[in-house]
């Protein structure tokens, strides 16, 4: 019974979200709640744009998405960015053009697109005996619309900013 409970005891520091034997989070891809977040972030951004995607509606739009200067956005994720806005144009009922066949040229400058973490840790001599992450995804993006025959604006330039709160707490290397 007590090498049981030695085994046990000695599984909890290379278990769990509390062990410092596990991997730092930034160096490994995006998990699927990470990317679950970024895209409530990026969907509550986007809302306030939604009211103005409805003036595209059966217009041939070409979407061009770049990073702002000195933004930390990788191309992986400009793509997606890109791709979330066209889904959200084909749902307003706009058609989504090649370059050549537009009607309107949509610009989405991406300021910021990423997950800030807050790790906070209890120690107990060497073992973390109580760990708290917090998760913060943040989505910044500036939305503007021209018709590319006369240059008219047709959506004001609109920033969308969206945020997706969520966290984890481990106790003796079990998280909850």
């Amino acid at each position: 019974m007590k090498i049981l409970v030695f085994v046990v005891g000695v599984s909890f520091l290379f278990v769990g979200c509390a062990s410092p034997f596990v991997a730092n989070v930034e160096k490994s891809p995006r998990s699927a709640e990470v990317q679950r977040n970024l895209s409530q972030a990026l969907q509550s951004g986007i809302r306030l744009a939604g009211a103005q995607f409805a003036a595209l509606n059966g217009k041939r739009v070409l979407v061009v998405t770049r990073a702002i200067s000195g933004a930390d956005v990788s191309e992986s994720d400009a793509a997606f960015v890109e791709n979330f806005v066209c889904q959200q144009l084909v749902l307003a009922g706009a058609i989504i053009a090649e370059q050549g066949e537009e009607e309107i040229v949509l610009l989405v400058n991406v300021r910021s697109f990423g997950v800030d973490v807050k790790n906070t840790g209890y120690p107990f001599i060497f073992l973390p005996l109580f760990y708290m992450a917090k998760y913060k995804a943040y989505v910044e993006l500036e939305c503007f619309a021209y018709n590319k025959g006369n240059r008219s604006i047709v959506m004001a330039p609109t920033s969308c900013i969206g945020v997706s709160e969520w966290g984890h707490m481990a106790i003796l290397g079990i998280s909850f």
